[in-house]
């Protein structure tokens, strides 16, 4: 008898390990394909989340922008802005119930988005890029749910912008 409630419950617990797993999926693929442009990051600047739509305006592969650095993206004089912002949304003062702090009051900040332009005729070599940079403005959130406290950002373009 109790062998027969024991893989009763194995079958329940699968199915709903399943039905979460499906959840997950669903809702991975909705983060992924949302038009805005969404980025994750920690404090070293690591991006744990890149949407798709990030990696189409910068012309980059999903898989090269994943676990790589932010602050590659962005000018040294922008890096130390958000990263101040970072430091300064940390400091703030929560009450237990709260998960997330605002960056810059939770104002947009303008920011200068480098783009990184390859030279078909110089794939091989590595350091045979331009960059322009484009002005964009950063929303977003501290949020500290996790093992470590992660920026959620999301990027506008600012029309005319250089």
């Amino acid at each position: 008898m109790s062998a027969h409630l024991s893989r009763q419950r194995k079958k329940l617990y699968i199915t709903d390990l399943k039905s979460e797993n499906a959840l997950l999926r669903r809702k991975e693929q909705i983060l992924l394909s949302i038009p805005d442009l969404i980025v994750v990051f920690d404090a070293s600047g690591t991006m744990s989340f890149v949407s798709r739509s990030v990696s189409r305006f910068l012309k980059c592969a999903l898989r090269d922008m994943e676990r790589s650095s932010f602050w590659e993206w962005l000018s040294d004089n922008s890096v130390r802005k958000v990263k101040s912002a970072f430091m300064d949304a940390l400091a703030v003062k929560r009450t237990g119930r709260e998960d997330s702090t605002p960056l810059w009051g939770g104002r947009s900040m303008m920011v200068e988005l480098l783009v990184h332009h390859h030279d078909p005729q110089h794939q091989q070599q590595e350091e045979v890029k331009a960059k322009s940079a484009l002005m964009v403005s950063l929303k977003g959130v501290v949020h500290f749910a996790g093992e470590l406290p992660e920026c959620v950002c999301s990027i506008r373009h600012k029309e005319g912008g250089t």
